[in-house]
């Protein structure tokens, strides 16, 4: 579709004293906004509208901290925003099917805003003593045929424009995300203590799925009535032999390589305690009054009083924090709340955008001085964090995952996760959040994460853990087999609710090297669905055949990259499907009985004459599709005995030796005519 567009005919209501500056865009038109500020703190531009507007998609943030994706043709049906619940993005859809987005995007010392009141608005919040003289980036739009890409192609734009963040690629993914996890929070609550740590790990490990990262999640700190913490020391109550000593039984007596603890970004739910060691350490800043945004949520949000250290000396307190939690053990940190700094600092003197800067800075630089950058961001979701993730590559996609609540509420959770990545993958590695392997949808879950890409860890209860959920899932004790890239929706799916479709959700990985995988979920609560995907929707794959492993039955078929794939789902189920490319009537599914096998595929070479290469992150027993016989195996260059080659009814096994963490080269050689 050619385009050949102004911005005044794509969005109304922001022409008012600013310029639209066009910027060259990979994927249809961009433009950027510098609007120049009236008033001191809040400007207020008033209502937007898109002309020729078939539907919205909304990036709201009910609640602050965690972005919910809504549909909608008329933005004037959402519930209007309280402080703290601005918009993450909108992108409409036209009348001709192309689509238009609108991002805020923040600076040093302001941001652009978008909210909802009786339809969409837009502002400005700048830091006290802002020149308005000075117009800085605040919006951006641009106009594309593809929703997906243009959210990569229009935030790749914002990073040229900001120098406060880094895409996902450039940087480096914590380590531990290749292993198999286990938090706290599901598992205890609040009510964690020492021995339940040690008692989880305990029964972990006797039923042989090890973790090897461990998460101490909220519970362990010394706070004060009001939630705020007193001081940096584990409560000594929950854990008399101290942290450190917890940290040095679960390493040597247990082989846990990682264990990381849980803090809020701001100390604890309502800050520091100002007469605690913290608060008579640092400055500090109090803001009372409840927000409207938590009215009648637990005390812990709903505080009439949030104390936080000041952007001047926050610095200084994490690097110290940091280093004193490394040198009892820790390896990683989990930060909550993050969004909730908005609300700390909602008073008319206090820099909304200084502080959130020095923030950032602070926990990231200090995790990456103290723990080599294993930091996991939460409740973050925010175009003012994500813009500032300079070091931090790894962040919560999504509201909790909450093992009591009804099948509606998993379904809930992997839709935002879902459309929240084409978002959110850009800037840092999703993390899909926790599950437990003796939920009632547990698979449905498994699925989720194995197509994610990202971390895949588990908060069960003692003694509960369903070994036989975590043999599909994990190589030997904890390693994880993992895609290379992010989960990502279709784009003929974006504009879509799921739960209202009369199709499952789609969800690609392309992975690399032109292995990959599809995941169906059906998110009706009562409706059986018929779903259908062509292998060309996968970018990059482009071979003449591919086989097709159908997790749910163990069928193997093969299918042209413009051959549909066909599935039923009954309610609230999902299905896996590995992809991989055919040589000489061969195609490699990966490691045999994983849900995520193929996700050990790195790279593959055709040598000719029947002879291909592949290259694996892990060395264990290896599933084969095959319609021809296999001649030879050469594992690590050294001939497999024929004994190693199993025949099975779609093709072979090649069963070689297990060593999850060593990768390995398989060259396989099938007959073929004349030889």
């Amino acid at each position: 579709m050619p385009l050949n567009s102004k911005p005044e005919s794509l969005i109304l209501g922001l022409g008012t004293n600013s310029e639209w500056q066009p910027i060259a865009s990979s994927n249809g038109e961009a433009w950027i906004l510098k609007p120049r500020r009236i008033g001191q703190r809040d400007t207020d531009f008033g209502s937007l509208s898109f002309p020729d507007s078939k539907k919205h998609f909304i990036a709201t943030r009910p609640g602050v901290f965690w972005m919910t994706p809504k549909w909608v043709k008329d933005p004037s049906s959402l519930e209007n925003s309280k402080r703290g619940e601005d918009l993450g993005y909108v992108l409409v859809q036209r009348e001709d099917n192309s689509c238009v987005l609108l991002l805020p995007i923040p600076t040093s010392t302001q941001r652009g805003r978008l909210f909802l009141r009786n339809g969409i608005c837009a502002g400005l919040r700048s830091d006290p003593n802002t020149p308005p003289e000075s117009p800085q980036p605040a919006f951006l739009i641009a106009h594309g045929t593809d929703p997906i890409s243009l959210l990569a192609s229009v935030i790749r734009i914002t990073r040229e424009i900001l120098p406060s963040f880094k895409l996902r690629e450039e940087k480096t993914v914590p380590n531990f995300v290749d292993t198999l996890g286990w938090c706290t929070w599901d598992a205890f609550y609040k009510e964690v203590d020492q021995e339940g740590v040690l008692n989880g790990v305990r029964k972990l490990k006797k039923g042989q799925h090890c973790p090897a990262f461990v998460i101490i999640d909220d519970g362990w700190q010394k706070v004060s009535q009001s939630d705020k913490l007193i001081n940096t020391e584990a409560d000594i109550d929950s854990f008399p032999d101290s942290l450190e000593g917890v940290i040095k039984q679960l390493k040597s007596e247990y082989g846990i390589s990682f264990v990381g603890v849980w803090h809020a970004l701001q100390g604890y739910w309502s800050g520091v305690a100002p007469e605690g060691e913290i608060g008579l350490r640092y400055a500090t800043e109090t803001v009372e009054g409840a927000p409207e945004a938590f009215e009648g949520w637990h005390k812990q949000f709903s505080s009439e009083s949030r104390t936080h250290i000041t952007a001047q000396d926050i610095n200084r307190f994490y690097h110290a924090f940091y280093r004193e939690l490394s040198e009892s053990g820790v390896d990683l940190v989990k930060v909550d709340n993050q969004a909730q700094l908005e609300i700390f600092t909602d008073r008319e003197d206090l820099a909304e955008n200084k502080t959130c800067a020095a923030y950032q800075s602070a926990i990231q630089t200090a995790a990456t001085q103290e723990m080599g950058g294993n930091l996991l961001h939460c409740m973050g979701q925010s175009t003012e964090i994500y813009c500032r993730l300079s070091e931090g590559n790894l962040a919560r996609n999504s509201d909790d995952f909450y093992p009591q609540k009804p099948d509606t509420a998993q379904v809930d959770h992997i839709v935002q996760n879902a459309f929240n990545a084409p978002f959110t993958s850009q800037f840092c590695l999703p993390d899909w959040d926790m599950f437990q392997t003796y939920h009632p949808r547990a698979e449905f879950h498994a699925i989720a994460r194995v197509i994610s890409g990202g971390p895949l860890y588990i908060s069960d209860k003692p003694d509960q853990t369903k070994h036989a959920m975590l043999d599909r899932l994990v190589l030997g004790q904890n390693r994880i087999l993992r895609f290379s890239q992010p989960a990502l929706p279709l784009a003929r799916q974006f504009f879509n609710d799921p739960r209202r479709s009369k199709e499952p959700l789609v969800l690609i990985n392309s992975h690399q090297a032109g292995f990959g995988a599809v995941a169906f979920f059906n998110c009706h609560p009562h409706e059986t669905l018929d779903g259908k995907f062509k292998i060309e929707e996968l970018t990059g794959f482009n071979a003449p055949q591919y086989a097709v492993l159908n997790h749910q039955d163990q069928s193997i078929c093969y299918y042209s990259p413009r051959e549909y794939i066909h599935c039923q789902l009954a309610p609230t189920n999902a299905t896996l499907f590995s992809i991989a490319p055919v040589f000489y009537g061969q195609a490699c599914l990966g490691i045999s009985g994983k849900l995520n096998g193929i996700a050990a595929l790195l790279a593959v070479e055709e040598f000719g004459r029947g002879s291909v290469r592949y290259t694996l992150s892990a060395s264990a027993p290896v599933s084969f599709a095959s319609t021809k016989k296999i001649r030879k195996v050469l594992l690590n260059g050294l001939e497999l005995g024929r004994d190693k080659i199993h025949e099975t009814v779609s093709g072979y096994t090649i069963c070689i030796p297990e060593f999850p963490n060593h990768s390995c080269t398989l060259d396989v050689q099938t007959e073929i005519s004349g030889t």
